[in-house]
């Protein structure tokens, strides 16, 4: 199945009450519900997060459909489905998903999201276990407060309480905002595992173009409200549209340009990261 944006627009009025200022504009758009990995990106006031709150009905369009999945969100004037099966469908990961913790402990956190969506407690407790393991949170933990965990710990006990209902997939709103590059890195491997092991669908806005290139399959660039791009990440960047749309170069193909203009070497860009372009620079010598 897929969430389909069928002429999608959302706008408000402006300073002058008869002008209106779109945020998202006629937007036409198919994404699957497993195995893909879309980045969503483009410059500050672009779209992006606009776009991704359509798919759990944070927001809802003031012209056009989305079609999540069979149920359809349409604008607020006209009906619209319950949004509880929509939201148990699509777990959506703010910025900072650690401000969402409110439980006495951290068990009682993760399990909170499925027992709102209907679990029995004895299924919610055994999801909420196998999530705090997915996560790789000690057990230790988890009869602590969340307000005592590191602030690492914490992002994952948020993120584990989102998994612990299953969605099918997942929305990430810059989720590695304010972590350390470990932490960043920790949790986007994470992410990896569960796109690659459980097939489920992830949507990641980012400005990190690192993040982007390494782990995406697919490239959704928004510009005034509209797709202005919507492919592989290889074309984006070796044709140089990504300057078009004031989007930094990732650094591993800075390196790649820089080795490939001063040694007279021809890497290609099917490096990800600097650790795949040292393997390749022994391979280029080893012949």
């Amino acid at each position: 199945m897929e969430i389909k944006f069928l002429n999608t627009s959302h706008n408000y009025k402006g300073i002058n009450k008869h002008d209106l200022v779109y945020a998202l504009k006629e937007v036409n758009l198919s994404i699957n519900d497993k195995d893909e990995f879309v980045a969503i990106c483009g410059k500050t006031g672009s779209g992006k997060t606009t776009l991704v709150q359509h798919i759990n009905g944070i927001l809802l369009p003031t012209e056009g459909n989305v079609d999540v999945m069979g149920s359809v969100l349409t604008p607020k004037k006209r009906k619209n489905p319950k949004l509880l099966p929509i939201r148990k469908r699509v777990g959506f990961v703010f910025q900072f998903p650690e401000y969402q913790l409110f439980e006495e402990t951290v068990l009682k956190d993760i399990e909170f999201a499925p027992l709102n969506f209907g679990f029995k407690k004895v299924e919610a407790r055994a999801r909420a276990l196998e999530a705090a393991h997915l996560v790789g949170l000690d057990k230790k933990l988890l009869n602590k407060s969340p307000f005592n965990l590191s602030g690492g710990q914490m992002r994952k006990a948020a993120i584990a309480g989102i998994l612990a209902y299953n969605p099918d997939v997942l929305v990430l709103d810059e989720p590695t905002r304010g972590l350390d590059p470990k932490g960043s890195d920790d949790v986007m491997d994470l992410f990896y595992k569960i796109h690659t092991k459980m097939h489920k669908s992830i949507i990641l806005i980012s400005h990190s173009m690192d993040n982007v290139y390494k782990y995406a399959n697919r490239v959704i660039v928004m510009n005034d409200g509209k797709v202005a791009y919507d492919g592989d990440k290889y074309t984006l960047f070796k044709s140089g549209l990504y300057k078009e749309y004031h989007l930094e170069k990732p650094d591993v193909l800075k390196a790649v340009d820089y080795l490939n203009d001063t040694l007279h070497l021809n890497i290609d860009y099917d490096v990800h990261t600097l650790e795949e372009l040292m393997t390749r620079l022994k391979e280029v010598y080893h012949e």
